[in-house]
């Protein structure tokens, strides 16, 4: 295994390689980074412009197995695919409802040898039994959770699909989990938790419930203690929460 010392000099070595014009990690990004490469699971709250994308990239080329990223917003995971595909030159895969018949089948059945670097997906996409079945069949050394936030009802862009979640990690294997989001207050971060069934989690960014950055790594409750206490103090932890601005998205999603 490797040390942390080891383990620093790896991770600043390959941001000089594979990110060559940047210099330094922003604030959050080494954390998190660290925390899942040592098999944690992390929810990251970096701002917007905050590096959550170089983080699960990062780390899906430091690990052997297959990443998979799930992600609501189809166009930017179009985008992540082809800067990917350019830059990394890893076989790389996107499931959302456009992907259909032949071409589909053999997108799964090369999941399932284990031969994708990266699988970008839906949440929806993620919840159905061919996905699952070919997820199952491949070693998954990260998920990562993207816009982690929409899976609280009290988040500002709510997605229910984003409930599956813990189901389709099982699938995979129980693989570490990444759970990004540029905003999330004690109660979204708790739902994340509980939701996700994560097992002793690490908290990285801004846990403040405030416009106000903190930057911050600190150990919290497990997903069972979390959700022993969830029901009885949500209402309450909801109305003692600061409001946080947010810009509310929305999207069909018949395609998803």
């Amino acid at each position: 295994m490797t040390g942390p010392w080891g383990r620093s000099a790896e991770i600043t070595a390959a941001l000089h390689r594979y990110f060559p014009k940047l210099r330094q990690f922003l604030p959050g990004q080494r954390e998190a980074l660290e925390g899942v490469l040592n098999g944690r699971d992390v929810i990251a709250v970096l701002p917007t412009g905050g590096g959550k994308t170089l983080v699960y990239q990062l780390a899906g080329l430091l690990l052997e197995g297959t990443t998979v990223v799930a992600t609501p917003l189809i166009a930017l995971m179009q985008d992540q695919v082809r800067r990917l595909r350019e830059d990394s030159h890893l076989p790389v895969a996107a499931l959302s409802g456009s992907l259909r018949g032949t071409e589909r089948e053999q997108v799964l059945a090369t999941l399932a040898e284990g031969s994708y670097g990266f699988v970008f997906s839906t949440p929806e996409q993620l919840s159905r039994h061919d996905v699952r079945a070919a997820l199952s069949g491949c070693t998954v050394d990260l998920f990562c959770v993207d816009e982690a936030h929409c899976i609280s009802e009290w988040g500002y862009d709510f997605r229910p699909a984003y409930r599956e979640l813990a189901a389709a990690r099982q699938a995979m294997g129980g693989p570490p989990v990444l759970a990004l989001t540029a905003t999330a207050p004690e109660t979204v971060r708790r739902d994340v938790a509980v939701e996700l069934v994560l097992r002793w989690s690490w908290p990285v960014g801004s846990t403040a419930p405030t416009c106000i950055s903190r930057w911050s790594v600190s150990p919290i409750p497990s997903a069972v203690s979390a959700s022993s206490t969830r029901c009885s103090g949500r209402w309450r932890r909801r109305r003692s929460c600061t409001a946080q601005p947010g810009v509310s998205r929305r999207r069909p999603r018949s395609r998803c």
